[in-house]
């Protein structure tokens, strides 16, 4: 989840949060793919499932730089428009099962 998210497919974000570091190295491990869901309360900083929009973007980082004073900035790119399905965890950081959400043409 990110607080106050880029609504462009490709952004910046500043993670802070520390849940945000955990879930972020867990997919440089992996395929690389985090879902872009954001709050619906901006300034909540310790958001439940009920917290999150229903939908975001599925996006694949590009770049990682860490800084000093413990945030993290990324380069994303927005895959594709997803929703949604399923909650597998909630720590350290919430997965879910998502649908991809085809464009209308």
């Amino acid at each position: 989840y990110l607080s106050n998210p880029p609504l462009a497919a490709d952004g910046v974000h500043s993670a802070t949060h520390e849940r945000h570091g955990v879930s972020v190295d867990a997919a440089l491990l992996g395929d690389r793919i985090v879902g872009l869901i954001p709050q619906l309360d901006g300034d909540e900083q310790a958001p439940i499932r009920q917290d999150l929009h229903a939908g975001g973007c599925a996006g694949l980082i590009l770049k990682m730089l860490k800084f000093p004073d413990n945030t993290t900035r990324l380069l994303v790119q927005g895959i594709s428009r997803v929703r949604l399905s399923r909650f597998l965890q909630n720590e350290p950081f919430f997965k879910a099962k998502v649908e991809v959400q085809q464009e209308a043409a």
